[in-house]
């Protein structure tokens, strides 16, 4: 786990017994596991994700310091998601509105991608060739990992897209019921004249026989 209180920590599923701490310079924003489990990458608030091999934390029940196997600068905002991409690639994206995919061997950038306003929240497809961004202005975007193109683009959210359309569809039929049940109540006023009138002629007809 990782907290905006500048430390990863270890844990133990089955009893939440805790197994080592290492306090890292700046407040963690995201987390994501990397190189098959290995080791962790954590996007901090100074603008930098560093990897950190995961014996180092869970082995450090005495919180020694520890350096980083890796930091990978290049966001000018604070780190706000991560994703692994598969084998030694990296994906994250910033307050700065960039997504960078990283390949976390060497430190390099192998794309940037700019979604255009402050992100948060990264993806990859399982087979790796499809990445997606969703940003704070409320726009998700699908790209192209080879050339950073972006395939599709989403803007809103389509949860509440659907319940309006599913809304619009409740008031269309309500309308409608209304219409039915108002020529209903037109065809009953009529039927109710006429059999008044036939009841009004029995009356005047009963009258003059007796």
């Amino acid at each position: 786990s990782a907290s905006s209180d500048k430390t990863l920590r270890a844990w133990t599923t089955t009893d939440g017994a805790p197994l080592g701490k290492l306090t890292v310079p700046a407040e963690v924003r995201a987390l994501a596991s990397t190189a098959d489990g290995s080791q962790l990458a954590a996007g901090d608030a100074d603008n930098v994700v560093r990897n950190w091999n995961v014996a180092s934390i869970v082995e450090n029940a005495a919180d020694q310091p520890q350096q980083p196997v890796r930091e990978l600068k290049g966001h000018s905002q604070p780190i706000t998601a991560l994703a692994a991409a598969g084998g030694e690639r990296l994906l994250s994206g910033g307050a700065d509105g960039r997504m960078k995919l990283w390949n976390t061997a060497t430190g390099e950038t192998l794309r940037d991608f700019d979604h255009g306003g402050p992100i948060v929240a990264v993806a990859v497809r399982p087979d790796g060739r499809r990445f997606a961004s969703a940003g704070a202005n409320g726009i998700a975007r699908l790209w192209h990992p080879d050339d950073g193109a972006m395939v599709a683009e989403i803007k809103g959210d389509s949860r509440a897209a659907q319940a309006l359309a599913r809304g619009a569809a409740a008031v269309n039929y309500a309308r409608a019921c209304i219409e039915y049940r108002k020529e209903e109540h037109r065809e009953a006023e009529e039927t109710l004249k006429r059999e008044t009138a036939v009841v009004e002629g029995a009356h005047k007809a009963k009258e003059q026989a007796d």
